[in-house]
């Protein structure tokens, strides 16, 4: 779960829950955003009592109470796997090790199924477009 976010949304992969709690982003359905700022560049402050938009982060599984007590962080352990992994597959060589290359297999598995996902939602807009341009018509 936590890779396939890191792959799918890293905009959000390396957010901190709790930063997100003390401070506005710029969040809306299928799209996170960046941390609103101020024009000096001061972050602004939420709300107290004011939620996350948890609804739509996809650290918190399907399913789950939208809640960031239920986010699914990146652990370190898999953090450093998978920059060992960008490591080895920007040189292209990974070493023969039975960890290592199961790694890799999962690792990309979750890579190909993010280029499909970006290939289907490029697919969709295609069509709305071409939707929108006979209701035009």
């Amino acid at each position: 779960m936590a890779i396939r976010t890191l792959i799918l949304y890293p905009e959000v992969a390396f957010r901190d829950c709790r930063d997100c709690v003390k401070w506005l982003y710029d969040d809306k359905p299928a799209r996170m955003g960046a941390r609103l700022e101020r024009p000096k560049g001061y972050p602004v402050p939420r709300i107290p009592g004011q939620r996350p938009r948890c609804e739509w982060c996809p650290k918190v599984p399907v399913g789950e109470a939208p809640d960031p007590s239920n986010a699914v962080e990146l652990s370190p352990k898999n953090s450093s796997a998978y920059r060992h992994y960008l490591e080895c597959a920007a040189v292209g060589d990974f070493p023969p090790d039975p960890i290592v290359r199961r790694n890799a297999m999962i690792i990309r598995q979750v890579e190909k199924f993010a280029e499909e996902c970006r290939q289907d939602e490029s697919q969709q807009r295609g069509v709305l477009l071409g939707l929108q341009l006979l209701n035009r018509g």
